[in-house]
């Protein structure tokens, strides 16, 4: 039966991104027909790693052109498939030019062109990776507190950022879509709602993401210290595996899932890296910044205040990640090695400096999680 399965067409949307280019390897690794979306197949330091990604594939990985922003290319793109994971996320570079509006456009009409030609279609299973935004993006968080899938971000809060809202609002669009769907467009919708996902990046592309970019400016020193700030994390191969679970795991079907692993300070993070990285040349810094310090640093790095860092010092919560541990039946992927083998690929893949006494060690598992 899963040899039949694996034998459907399942669509990633965004397969170079750093969340996609794992999704499509975990998929060719257990088998499946994959297709994935790049907005242009002439960039080729994204495009032929891709395909090398699992080489000895049983099918190899097919690439067509579709942007979220475009309505052309999408019925090409769902066309023949079982499922459609859409990973994909066209985010606007964070100005203070940039409207709701333009947010609404793209993130919400996004979601709304890959669904409606995926119904369209006739495809039976819709994954969507949302974001921990869709449950929480209010400025400062609840102290104490430990989230769920039962929590929504308000859209009524007067600080909420555009892009919080924005993702909220795409995932509520898409449980009307599918709920409204006639019975011969059925199709099964599952929502995952990674934390801040950290983990190996698998292209060098992925230097250019936030996430990474934020390593990497820990390794870099661009800050004297780390904030008190709560980090929830969880590692891309766990999204990756979750993804993949979906597709044969009846439970999560019109399920809200959280995907997140371990809790803890920003401190803590760096720490980690120091332990591992310091003998070998990187020097990070591992002390706390003052609060005055971090205000002083707000009037310098506008960044600050649009991600609402400063009204998250001191406040202390935690997301539940029960769900994800029961229907998945996951352990996940410990803190430390989730960090540890980020930095080792960051620095093999040229995406940070290689220091004069780094030496490859460590358990540099870059593409799977065991």
């Amino acid at each position: 039966m899963m040899s039949d399965m694996c034998d459907q067409l399942v669509l990633v949307t965004g397969a170079s991104g750093y969340i996609g280019s794992h999704v499509i390897k975990e998929l060719q690794v257990a088998g499946y027909r994959v297709r994935g979306t790049v907005r242009s197949l002439k960039i080729e330091e994204k495009v032929a790693p891709l395909r090398q990604l699992v080489p000895d594939a049983r099918h190899p990985l097919e690439l067509v052109e579709a942007d979220l922003t475009q309505d052309k290319g999408w019925d090409q793109a769902v066309a023949g498939c079982w499922a459609v994971m859409h990973v994909a996320s066209h985010l606007p570079h964070l100005t203070d030019q940039i409207l709701e509006e333009e947010f609404m456009a793209t993130t919400v009409g996004g979601v709304m062109r890959v669904l409606r030609a995926s119904a369209a279609a006739g495809v039976k299973k819709m994954i969507i990776t949302g974001s921990f935004t869709n449950v929480n993006c209010d400025p400062v968080p609840y102290q104490d507190k430990s989230y769920t899938e039962d929590d929504w971000t308000d859209l009524n809060h007067p600080n909420l950022s555009p892009y919080g809202k924005s993702k909220t609002m795409a995932e509520k669009a898409a449980w009307d879509f599918v709920r409204n769907l006639p019975d011969s467009k059925r199709m099964d919708l599952t929502v995952l709602l990674p934390t801040l996902v950290l983990g190996p990046p698998l292209l060098r592309s992925h230097g250019s993401t936030g996430c990474v970019g934020f390593i990497n400016m820990i390794l870099n020193r661009t800050y004297p210290g780390m904030p008190h700030i709560i980090n929830i994390i969880v590692d891309v191969r766990d999204v990756a595996k979750a993804h993949v679970q979906c597709l044969t795991t009846p439970e999560v079907v019109g399920q809200r899932i959280l995907l997140h692993s371990h809790t803890h300070w920003a401190q803590d993070l760096s720490r980690i890296i120091s332990k591992e990285f310091s003998s070998q040349g990187y020097r990070v810094y591992t002390n706390k910044i003052p609060y005055v310090a971090f205000w002083f640093l707000s009037f310098f790095n506008s960044k600050i205040e649009e991600l609402g860092l400063l009204g998250r010092i001191g406040t202390k919560y935690d997301v539940s990640n029960e769900k994800m541990k029961r229907i998945f039946n996951m352990t996940p992927i410990e803190e430390s090695k989730t960090i540890i083998d980020m930095v080792y690929a960051m620095i093999d893949l040229g995406i940070t400096y290689k220091a004069k006494n780094y030496r490859k060690t460590g358990s540099r598992t870059t593409g799977n999680s065991t």
